[in-house]
């Protein structure tokens, strides 16, 4: 996402979708997920994309564009930006500690 062109890197990873299993086109619907928290110009090209990761035979391809396009859709980007920076907003021992109680 942040390279001077991110929209040609959309497309090839979108050809993942297309072309590969079913692993990899899991892989590929969480990156482009990244994509479009990250460039919001892509964003609506990208919604698009996902839309149509939803009618995959996989059931993981299709959870994840489910999950995804409602984070995208859902107007408050916090959660999404979340999501995607990979960081839990409390530490592993806090949480570990929660879970227990």
């Amino acid at each position: 996402p942040d390279t001077p062109s991110p929209g040609s890197y959309v497309r090839y990873i979108y050809n993942r979708v297309i072309l590969e299993c079913a692993q990899v086109r899991a892989a590929a619907v969480s990156a482009l997920t990244k994509f479009a928290v990250r460039v919001e110009a892509l964003q609506p090209n990208i919604v698009v994309l996902l839309k149509r990761c939803a009618d995959d035979d996989d059931d993981e391809v299709r959870d994840r564009a489910a999950a995804s396009l409602r984070l995208l859709t859902g107007g408050d980007m916090g959660p999404a930006k979340l999501a995607v920076s990979g960081r839990l907003p409390v530490g592993p021992r806090t949480l570990s500690r929660a879970l227990r109680e």
